[in-house]
């Protein structure tokens, strides 16, 4: 990653974070983030709010990512693990971040495996 003397990226820290739960069966839980399916699917699909933010300082956008992937965990904790788990569930963690590198705590990484969430990653 290329950064300034000061601890910024050379750009302007752009993050994007989107979080969708996709499942064969309704999920009460997670109804108020339901949204429909643009294709003929048998799948209901969670999407929660997609969460944006610039912020050029290494340490505070890694903070704010951090915090961003906590939330939507957060919201998952009411789900039954073998829902999450199940053979047609599909959890997926989107990321958009500046070119170069940002950090995921191993806790925030173990929380997204007990969700059995992908993540899917745009630098």
């Amino acid at each position: 990653m290329s950064t300034d003397a000061d601890g910024r990226d050379r750009g302007d820290g752009h993050v994007i974070v989107s979080f969708d739960v996709f499942s064969p069966k309704v999920i009460q839980e997670l109804a108020d983030y339901s949204s429909k399916i643009q294709a003929p699917t048998d799948s209901y699909r969670y999407r929660f709010e997609t969460t944006t933010f610039d912020e050029p300082e290494l340490q505070l956008r890694a903070a704010k990512l951090e915090s961003s992937i906590n939330d939507y965990l957060d919201r998952l904790q009411s789900v039954p693990r073998d829902v999450l788990h199940g053979q047609e569930s599909f959890v997926r963690l989107y990321v958009s971040i500046p070119a170069g590198a940002e950090t995921i705590n191993a806790r925030t990484v173990q929380r997204l495996a007990e969700a059995n969430a992908t993540i899917w990653i745009d630098a």
